[in-house]
């Protein structure tokens, strides 16, 4: 999944995402929370609406690509328990 973020081609975003998550992750509500720190160390947050589908989720894929594509990621996606262990959860702590 780093690797994808890494890439800056919607293609390959869509392509991961129609591989790698469950349905249900594609159709769950997603919001970004952001937190980020002015000169002074004060943090701010900003959140988005939710998003649903291959498409919005390659909207966040770009996001996640401009935010943290080339950052160091110490936490990322939890799994289905099936065999097929798809991506059914996605939180993003970067260092």
């Amino acid at each position: 999944m780093h690797r994808v973020i890494g890439l800056s081609d919607n293609k390959q975003w869509k392509k991961f995402i129609t591989e790698n998550y469950s349905n249900t992750l594609i159709e769950r509500p997603m919001t970004s929370k952001v937190e980020t720190s002015d000169k002074e160390g004060e943090k701010s947050p900003s959140s988005s609406g939710p998003v649903t589908g291959i498409e919005e989720k390659a909207k966040m894929f770009r996001q996640l690509h401009d935010d943290f594509g080339n950052s160091k990621l110490l936490s990322v996606i939890t799994f289905e328990n099936t065999s097929h262990y798809l991506i059914d959860g996605i939180g993003i702590e970067a260092n």
